[in-house]
């Protein structure tokens, strides 16, 4: 049998009516307690409500049997609550449009308008600098990865657990820049 959340004013509620004494017999809490709990605390009270109300106007199905009456208005508030929604076609959120560019005196995009100068490599900047790629090379320095971590990112690769594949080429050099218990504990955590 599975169990099910009801609010507790709403079972503090069914309670209350049960001790009212205005139905013959009682309203069985574990019966219509899936139901009143598919519905707000508000609406579960105005349901319990209504079912009083009725057997008190003299409603004598309400009166012999308040659980099938409560079943019963609960899934009029439901379908009311269906009914009451509406479907709305929404309408397409326009693309964002890229802002303009804005250049600078010598026709080139700039960080003072919002980027940076497009300087070519072994050009020379205003401040007489030489872009050279051998500035922004790797320094050699890198050192191999070590079989154990790499035999652990390629097995990690294999397993499926991962959204996507880890690429060596990308970091590779970062991994062999750590200690190797490291690497295999950060491996580890993935």
């Amino acid at each position: 049998m599975a169990t099910v959340k009801l609010n507790k004013q709403v079972s503090e509620k069914v309670r209350e009516l049960n001790a009212l004494g205005t139905f013959l017999t009682d309203v069985r809490l574990g019966a219509v307690a899936r139901k009143l709990s598919e519905l707000p605390m508000a609406k579960a009270l105005e349901v319990l409500q209504s079912v009083v109300d009725a057997a008190e106007g003299g409603d004598e199905s309400a009166q012999q049997d308040p659980t099938m009456a409560v079943i019963e208005a609960t899934k009029k508030a439901q379908k009311e609550d269906q009914e009451q929604e509406v479907e709305i076609e929404a309408e397409p959120v326009p693309e964002p449009e890229d802002p303009p560019q804005q250049e600078s005196q010598d026709g080139k995009w700039n960080q003072e308008s919002g980027g940076w100068n497009d300087k070519k490599w072994g050009e020379k900047t205003e401040e007489g600098e030489d872009w050279n790629k051998e500035d922004w090379k790797d320094d050699g320095d890198v050192p191999d990865l070590t079989e154990s971590v790499r035999n652990r990112v390629l097995k990690l690769n294999a397993s499926g657990k991962l959204c996507s594949e880890i690429d060596l080429d990308k970091i590779g050099s970062g991994l062999a820049k750590l200690s190797e218990p490291i690497a295999l504990q950060l491996l580890k955590a993935s």
